[in-house]
């Protein structure tokens, strides 16, 4: 351990470019990762490498891909410099099978590290094995993709067809092709089945040929440590793997496992664990132990670590291009000096935290309750925004929507709704200010007696807020002051907000 942490003091430094915008502030948590991979990469009191897998385990909504990506840049641009390539498992999901998107992505990046530093020469014999032994120890498994293939070379022998992708060697005679395009589909149905026959009778042959194919890439990442001066191991980001089809997932997952475990090369698979169990169980049946099925995967598992609140609504207000427009028309509605049990403070980012925090939303929760927030500032227009109403109101449809059209209609009241919702209101200390008390003094309060001022306000603009001296400064009154008129019947502009979050409830993101 102090092994780990002595490292991590030598290469922290601050990277002001790569890992700009990192409100959560890992980069030094990023820092420890590699140097644990790195140590983890060679084998226990030697100095030869070792293949290596590590998952980044995070909920939905937690910066998984930012921290991947700025780590992958860091990892690329520091000294001593890591060959990395960042594969989107995602983005990939439209193919039939994702080790062939993931093979070509493995060999154009070996192929940019060959060429960037001049080693063509040097390293071309093992880099042409490789191609090689990924075409061979795929072949068996491959029957999906060759299908496609194999028709379009329509009805092409299947010895000729066998030996051709069995050894890499594709320069067949144009013409030849040509001639075999003209044979019929129930020739080519036929050849398949002659074709995987023999793919099945070489099974045997697997476990040399998945052996020549870890070697050639140990070649070749061996030539570019020794004559290309770059760090091993290489690091191999694999991300979104939790947002594919679950039988794409696992067929990633046992591919890269059987034929990639490569030594010299670290695996960091960025996903939800839990939901990718779940998708092992999609696959394999429901009674299926997938958090046990995915341990073979991986040497370690690692839970990315947690925004503070605070971090994280302030990284959704910092991204969002409409809350910034509306920077100077947000009230955000905190008390004076804010809640004195946080250290929120007074801001926009303040109010979304105790909203949240009172609900009880997770991180994806709150990302889609600020989509319907941000909706909702856009349909409001040029008017001053009371942003703690708001995102109360955005909240409350969120965990039940029935319960807020029955407030809008006024069949409930705060009270009913918060005892409904079995929300525990938390009470806060803040800052009291009257003129028995004008230096302040300490008193209580709760987001659900806020609320119900607010929504008091709403309906029928009290005469007693409507007079409110602009000298009281008690909370909450003093968002209240100045409420305008927005209807015949007296309601205040309070009312609107009911409207705009209805119409924004409609609004989703994945």
């Amino acid at each position: 351990m102090n092994f780990v942490g002595r490292n991590m003091q030598q290469t922290t430094t601050a990277q002001p470019v790569v890992w700009e915008g990192d409100f959560f502030q890992r980069h030094r948590f990023a820092d420890f990762l590699t140097e644990y991979l790195r140590t983890q990469s060679h084998a226990p009191g030697k100095s030869e490498l070792r293949p290596f897998s590590l998952a980044l385990d995070a909920g939905w909504g937690r910066g998984k891909t930012f921290f991947v990506e700025r780590w992958a840049k860091d990892l690329s641009t520091r000294a001593p410099r890591h060959p990395v390539l960042l594969f989107n498992a995602w983005a990939a999901d439209i193919a039939a099978d994702p080790l062939v998107a993931f093979m070509a992505a493995f060999k154009a990046k070996l192929d940019e590290e060959v060429q960037a530093l001049d080693l063509v020469a040097a390293t071309g014999e093992s880099v042409k094995k490789m191609v090689k032994g990924m075409r061979r120890a795929y072949l068996p498994a491959g029957k999906v993709l060759l299908r496609g293939l194999f028709e379009k070379w329509s009805g092409a022998g299947a010895d000729e067809f066998f030996e051709a992708l069995k050894t890499g060697d594709t320069d067949i005679d144009q013409a030849r092709l040509e001639e075999l395009g003209e044979e019929s589909f129930k020739t080519v149905g036929k050849g398949l089945d002659e074709f995987f026959q023999k793919a099945l009778a070489e099974q045997t042959d697997l476990a040399k040929v998945v052996a020549e194919l870890r070697s050639s890439i140990e070649m070749t990442l061996s030539t570019l440590a020794q004559q290309g001066g770059v760090a091993l191991p290489m690091f191999v980001f694999v991300d979104e793997l939790d947002r594919c089809r679950p039988p794409f997932a696992i067929a990633m997952l046992e591919g890269i496992k059987h034929l990639f475990g490569v030594k010299g090369v670290c695996y960091v698979v960025s996903t939800n664990l839990a939901q990718l169990a779940e998708a092992t169980r999609a696959v394999y049946g429901p009674g299926f132990n997938g958090a046990g099925y995915l341990k073979r995967f991986f040497d370690v598992q690692c839970e990315l670590p947690a925004p503070s609140p605070l971090k994280f609504a302030e990284s959704l207000f910092a991204a969002s291009s409409v809350m910034a427009a509306a920077q100077g028309r947000l009230a955000h509605g905190m008390p004076d000096g804010g809640l004195k049990d946080t250290d929120w403070g007074e801001t926009a980012p303040a109010a979304f935290c105790w909203v949240a925090e009172e609900f009880g939303l997770d991180f994806r929760s709150q990302q889609q309750m600020f989509a319907v927030a941000e909706a909702s500032v856009s349909a409001l227009g040029t008017q001053d925004i009371h942003l703690l109403w708001l995102v109360i109101l955005c909240a409350i449809r969120h965990a039940n929507p029935p319960f807020f059209e029955r407030l809008a209609r006024r069949e409930m009241d705060i009270e009913a709704a918060w005892s409904d919702l079995l929300i525990v209101t938390r009470p806060y200390r803040r800052t009291a200010y009257d003129a028995s008390s004008p230096q302040g003094a300490e008193a209580g309060v709760t987001l659900r007696e806020v609320a119900a001022q607010f929504y008091a306000n709403a309906f029928k603009l009290s005469k007693a807020a409507a007079r409110a001296p602009t000298t009281d400064f008690d909370y909450p009154k003093r968002w209240l002051q100045h409420l305008k008129k927005a209807g015949p019947r007296g309601d205040s502009e309070l009312r609107q907000y009911f409207s705009a979050v209805r119409c924004a409830g409609f609004i989703s993101i994945d």
